[in-house]
């Protein structure tokens, strides 16, 4: 039999736990998951054009469409004229739609002080270590890093 891979199997296995961790802190905040995923990186990065959101979040435009319309309707963010190109607009997030993304956040900031109890700095080194291997290697950005330096 073949062995689990080293680094994938681990790597899918975390992203389903946290993917479940997240999904139960979403609802619990009334939206779901790629709600409050949305929500929480157009609150520390936007407003942002929908392109990014689409290539961040691996969503087709149709069903970022819908996801957006969903927040929209919910009072949690608007879209707005983009005024370096009129032919697009900009996502930025609502006050309501920051109150749910900032208590995400602390849930999240809450998780992750825990696992860092557990692994101390010298495993985080080693975690940091096989993420950056993983995107030298990759030449995969998720982000337009450039974008961020402006």
């Amino acid at each position: 039999m073949t062995e689990p891979l080293r680094i994938v199997s681990p790597v899918h296995k975390a992203t389903r736990q946290l993917g479940i961790w997240m999904a139960e802190a979403s609802q619990a905040l009334g939206v779901e998951p790629s709600e409050g995923h949305l929500l929480s990186y157009t609150l520390l990065y936007g407003p942002c054009p929908p392109s990014e959101l689409s290539r961040v979040f691996g969503m087709a435009p149709s069903t970022l469409t819908g996801v957006l319309d969903r927040l929209e309707r919910a009072g949690m963010l608007v879209r707005e004229p983009n005024a370096a190109d009129r032919r697009s607009f900009l996502v930025r997030v609502t006050p309501e739609g920051g109150d749910v993304a900032s208590e995400l956040r602390a849930r999240l900031e809450r998780l992750e002080a825990e696992i860092l109890e557990r692994v101390g700095e010298k495993g985080m080194t080693g975690f940091e270590e096989v993420m950056t291997a993983l995107g030298d290697i990759t030449r995969i950005d998720v982000r337009d890093e450039r974008k961020e330096n402006e």
